[in-house]
C-alpha cells in the first residue's frame, strides 16, 4: 500500500486491509474541518454538506473524503494538484482511493494525541467521531495544546491539561 509522506516521497505501508488501489496521505498532507447542520435540516443534510466541501476547500484545487454520523459531517481535504503530481511522477494513478492517515487509526472517545508517522496529531471524539484535529510536526507543548483546546469553545471547558503523552500506536 502506498503511503504518500509530507515531502511527497512515497514508501510502503504493507497490506493493512487497506485496497489495492488506494493510497494513504500523510496526516501533515490533510485539513480537517467539521460541519454540524441543524436537526430540522436533516433532509437538506447531504447537500449542505457537499456544499460545504466545496465552498470550505482550503486549496485552489482540492479533494475532499466526507464521513457522518448523524447530522454531523467531517471533511478531509488535501491538496489535489500537489497529490495528483506526486502520483503522476511516480508512475501511479491520480484516480486512486485517497485514505488521510487517520483513517488508520481507531476511534476513541475525549482528547488524545496521536503519533503520526511524521508528527503529532490533537484529537477530540465524541461517541466516537472525530470532531477536532490538528497536526503538528512537533510534539504538543502546553502552549500549543492550549491553542488547540480553545480553537474549538464548544467543546473547550471540558478539556484536560496537556495529555502526557501520544495515546496511539502504543
Amino acid at each position: 500500500m502506498p503511503f504518500v509522506e509530507v515531502n511527497g516521497e512515497i514508501t510502503s505501508l504493507g497490506g493493512l486491509g487497506i485496497p489495492k488501489n488506494g493510497v494513504v496521505l500523510a496526516r501533515g498532507r490533510c485539513l480537517f474541518g467539521r460541519l454540524e447542520v441543524p436537526t430540522g435540516a436533516r433532509r437538506h443534510a447531504i447537500g449542505a454538506a457537499k456544499l460545504y466541501a466545496k465552498t470550505a476547500a482550503p486549496y485552489p484545487v482540492s479533494s475532499c473524503v466526507i464521513v457522518r454520523r448523524g447530522n454531523a459531517f467531517g471533511f478531509w481535504w488535501w491538496d489535489a494538484t500537489w497529490l495528483n503530481a506526486v502520483l503522476n511522477q511516480a508512475g501511479l494513478s491520480s484516480t486512486m482511493r485517497v485514505l488521510p492517515e487517520p483513517f488508520l487509526q481507531p476511534s476513541a472517545e475525549g482528547w488524545r494525541i496521536v503519533k503520526t508517522a511524521e508528527g503529532f496529531d490533537a484529537q477530540l471524539w465524541k461517541d466516537h467521531f472525530l470532531v477536532s484535529s490538528l497536526w503538528r510536526q512537533q510534539p504538543f507543548d502546553a502552549e500549543s495544546w492550549f491553542a488547540f483546546v480553545r480553537s474549538d469553545s464548544k467543546f473547550a471547558a471540558g478539556a484536560p491539561s496537556l495529555p502526557t503523552g501520544p495515546t496511539w500506536p502504543d
